[in-house]
């Protein structure tokens, strides 16, 4: 049972370095694919820490432990007798990438090790919980593995388009080219992708999420996959299918998010995007002498003899009170003639003259905008179909 519950904290601690590691890296990423991998990352972490961490943490408090062990992260390294390695500041997709196959890589060796000595002394509780761990971390392998395939696809795609772009057609060296890319896309169709071992163990973890309260991340972990492997999505959504029968909700939710599914969401987002802007258009076209009218308080407010730093507090005012409007691409006209930086930092710590200043100053051009829209009605269905904002809700609460 020691050997056991050793390899229990090994794994326990090395859960919270590979969180460290993919909360860390996630949003320093750079290069092809980062903002895709990015959000697998965010996952990845999520799973980790959230689910990972905690079924080992419930799975040693219910062995008798009390977890002190690993309540200091300096102990964690003892624990796992691995070196941690943080990736330096701006680090490649590629290099993040790399990386983390080898941690998850060792993280299936350390389950697997469990299940043996949790097996070899009949426990068969703790062998589940490192099957249903050992799963995640194959699957994020996985995923890893396929973007690593994606983005070296780019970058040999790169490179037969510039040796290609040295040959002319109808050369020697054009058609050894074509031989060569023929050959290679008849043999990708005659070997089609199968359902595997691994993928009937994620297809089994999957289902046994339907109906709980994992079922939203199980779905949203097949959108995923669906956008970074769609063969892979193709095969296992037919083995759910399959399963489950086409007249499961589970299933006609998935037809949605399968990679057909998701280039029919993504057509549907661009045309909803398509008409919101357009409803926004016409709302403000339909408002356009209420926004004339506060264009010329701008002017007064923003246009005379005034400090970089009084001009940054009243657009930041404004800004707030309205939110992202059109009257500030004029405010920021404005700026650039004068040469003001609205990116400083303005010195906190404002008197209440000043402040009440501010207000007042910014309280003009909102009031001009006010008594201007009393008098203007909005087309209805533009405002039931623009996309809610702070500044939208504010010309549809004063106009007529």
């Amino acid at each position: 049972m020691d050997t056991l519950i050793q390899l229990l904290y090994a794994a326990l601690s090395e859960e919270f370095q590979q969180f460290y590691q993919y909360f860390i890296t996630k949003d320093i990423l750079t290069g092809q694919q980062r903002h895709a991998v990015s959000e697998s990352f965010t996952d990845f972490a999520v799973d980790e820490l959230h689910d990972h961490a905690q079924k080992l943490i419930d799975r040693l408090i219910q062995l008798g432990e009390k977890l002190q062990p690993i309540q200091s992260p300096m102990s964690w390294p003892l624990l796992t007798k691995n070196s941690f390695k943080l990736l330096s500041p701006n680090c490649s997709v590629l290099d993040a990438i790399l990386l983390n196959i080898e941690t998850e890589e060792a993280a299936i060796k350390r389950y697997e090790e469990i299940i043996t000595a949790a097996e070899a002394l009949n426990d068969q509780t703790t062998a589940e919980v490192a099957r249903q761990i050992l799963l995640d971390e194959q699957e994020h392998k996985q995923e890893l593995i396929d973007f690593r395939d994606d983005i070296d696809s780019l970058f040999k795609a790169r490179v037969n388009s510039l040796e290609l772009s040295k040959a002319r057609k109808g050369t020697p060296e054009y058609n050894e080219w074509l031989r060569k890319y023929k050959e290679k896309r008849g043999a990708a169709q005659v070997e089609p992708l199968t359902l595997t071992e691994h993928d009937k163990q994620r297809v089994e973890s999957l289902l046994s999420d339907v109906g709980t309260s994992r079922e939203s991340r199980a779905r949203k972990k097949f959108v995923r996959l669906a956008e970074v492997n769609p063969e892979k999505a193709d095969i296992r959504f037919k083995e759910i299918k399959e399963r489950l029968g086409e007249d499961h909700n589970f299933v006609k939710t998935l037809e949605r998010i399968s990679p057909e599914g998701v280039k029919s969401i993504d057509e549907a987002r661009t045309k909803k995007k398509e008409a919101q802007d357009k409803a926004r258009e016409e709302i403000f076209e339909a408002a356009k002498p209420a926004l004339e009218a506060a264009s010329k308080e701008i002017k007064k407010q923003f246009g005379g003899s005034i400090s970089e730093d009084k001009f940054i507090l009243r657009f930041e005012k404004l800004q707030s009170v309205l939110g992202q409007n059109p009257l500030l691409d004029q405010i920021r006209d404005i700026a650039k003639s004068k040469n003001f930086d609205l990116s400083k930092q303005v010195p906190v710590g404002l008197s209440w003259k000043q402040e009440a200043h501010t207000s007042m100053r910014v309280r003009q051009i909102t009031n001009a905008l006010k008594n201007s829209l009393k008098d203007i009605t909005l087309p209805k269905e533009a405002l039931s179909n623009a996309k809610s904002s702070q500044f939208i809700d504010f010309l549809k609460e004063n106009s007529k």
